[in-house]
């Protein structure tokens, strides 16, 4: 990979600050939606977030939720890698980007 100019530098800085998740959003997502996988929908992991939608309304009535329940509580913990993640995606964005530009 090149290096970059200044102004290419401040242009992936922007596409990244402008498209990278938010930390507190997801959070709030996830203890407020996280039932029905909002916060995965939100981070951009459509297929889990359909999962755990599913596993929701399959067990929701008999097992009082636990599986669900166990899932949220490892995603508390996996939020943070998945906005981290979110970021680089944006930034591998920024520079495909500009290497298309030039």
């Amino acid at each position: 990979m090149r290096n970059l100019s200044l102004d290419e530098k401040m242009y992936v800085e922007s596409y990244v600050e402008n498209n990278k998740k938010s930390m507190l959003l997801a959070y709030l997502l996830w203890f407020f939606l996280g039932y029905f996988g909002v916060h995965r929908f939100y981070l951009g992991r459509w297929f889990t977030g359909i999962m755990l939608l599913i596993l929701t309304a399959l067990t929701a009535w008999w097992t009082a939720g636990i599986p669900t329940i166990i899932w949220l509580f490892i995603d508390m913990f996996l939020i943070i890698p998945m906005v981290n993640g979110s970021k680089r995606r944006a930034y591998k964005e920024a520079i495909r980007e500009v290497n298309k530009m030039s």
